[in-house]
């Protein structure tokens, strides 16, 4: 689904020689990716919101029960959630733990609110980000119950 068209390439210098991202560039990183990722989101186009995943990332929805892999089946999952409207998303808590150059691990309490209706959905994500040809993108992400 989709081409790169659509994907930001982030070119941060590694402050170590080891090549390992520190935590503070791994925040840095994630805030530059959730910024992104909210953009594509409130595009309404999920053909564009799938990029934010590695081709074959997977989604898993405890909340739901569900999972997916890879983009195809990401979108279907992420499709409903276009039809609520734009939406502005917060972290109260968060946690990022770098996993070496080319990769992180995210936990979050996030709250999401859907600007048409007022709406709010809380809950918690787990996120595994990985760098893949100059993107970061999502390769493994749950939501789990609250």
């Amino acid at each position: 689904v989709g081409s790169g068209t659509n994907t930001v390439h982030f070119n941060r210098s590694f402050s170590s020689t080891a090549m390992v991202l520190t935590a503070e560039e791994a925040h840095a990183i994630y805030d530059e990716v959730v910024t992104r990722n909210m953009e594509q989101y409130n595009s309404g186009d999920t053909n564009a919101m799938v990029l934010m995943y590695e081709s074959q990332g997977v989604l898993v929805d405890k909340k739901n029960n569900k999972c997916s892999f890879g983009r195809d089946e990401i979108k279907i999952t992420l499709e409903p959630y276009t039809k609520l409207g734009k939406m502005e998303f917060k972290t109260p808590k968060r946690e990022v733990i770098p996993l070496g150059a080319d990769s992180f691990f995210v936990r979050i309490d996030y709250q999401t609110t859907v600007l048409g209706s007022g709406l709010v959905l809380t809950g918690k994500i787990e996120q595994i980000f990985k760098k893949k040809d100059g993107d970061w993108l999502i390769s493994y992400e749950t939501y789990l119950e609250n």
